[in-house]
């Protein structure tokens, strides 16, 4: 048991239940009016975000840092990757699973106002394909897509306990955690990122690249007072709201 240990070790390991309790007003503050319609802004440049958990990280990240981007104008909706498919279909023939989030989308004219649309998602194995068919969509109504990849870690709390039971220095911390990415889900993304390579519409960026330096094989989960930087496998703590919408 964690109790068991000294208070310097205690201090090093993650508690996710605090964590999210910290982050949960916050998000529920910023995310109950995300998918209202645009502002009628002339200098706003219009930044939709479209995915699940992911997207809902992603949007909180923007506004946290909102001095950052005095000329964007964001809103975020929440659409299920097995529902990115269906945003090409009609009403008349949308799943039951799909419609209300769609039918939200196409009611606050998101997509029509959007100058740049974000996908996000925890890209999955029979799912991610359908990031690519909503991709060729917004082609066709010439938006710009960037799709940010999935980032997964092995579960931080028990990763947080690891690195303090070894004492490991800010260093070796880095290389661990570099070597703890799920490269399963790494390697969904892969996929999806070679799948929409040809469509000149859309960026691919890496999440790994946030929090990671790739070149020296180390990546980064807390910040200089150790405040930790995700609470599970990827979701975000309020530190790293703010961290990942500096570094995006």
């Amino acid at each position: 048991k964690v109790s068991t240990y000294g208070p310097d070790f205690q201090d090093n390991i993650i508690d996710r239940n605090e964590l999210y309790k910290i982050r949960s007003p916050i998000w529920k503050k910023y995310l109950i009016n995300s998918n209202i319609n645009f502002n009628k802004k002339e200098k706003a440049s219009n930044i939709l975000i479209l995915g699940d958990s992911r997207a809902q990280d992603l949007y909180v990240s923007f506004l946290l840092n909102k001095k950052l981007f005095e000329d964007y104008d964001f809103r975020m909706s929440y659409l299920d990757d097995s529902c990115m498919q269906e945003l090409e279909k009609t009403d008349g023939i949308l799943s039951k699973e799909c419609q209300n989030n769609i039918e939200i989308i196409r009611n606050n004219k998101l997509i029509n106002d959007a100058d740049l649309i974000f996908l996000t998602a925890t890209w999955l194995r029979y799912t991610y394909t359908n990031a690519a068919s909503a991709s060729d969509y917004f082609e066709k109504l010439n938006k710009k897509v960037i799709i940010l990849s999935t980032g997964n870690f092995y579960d931080m709390p028990s990763l947080s306990i690891e690195s303090a039971k070894k004492k490991m220095n800010k260093e070796q911390r880095m290389s661990y955690f570099y070597d703890q990415r799920r490269l399963d889900w790494k390697k969904i993304s892969d996929d999806l990122r070679d799948l929409t390579s040809e469509n000149t519409f859309v960026l691919f960026k890496d999440r790994f690249e946030i929090f990671c330096n790739l070149n020296k094989n180390q990546c980064n989960l807390f910040s200089n007072n150790m405040k930790p930087y995700i609470w599970d496998a990827g979701h975000l703590t309020v530190d790293g709201a703010y961290m990942q919408g500096q570094r995006i």
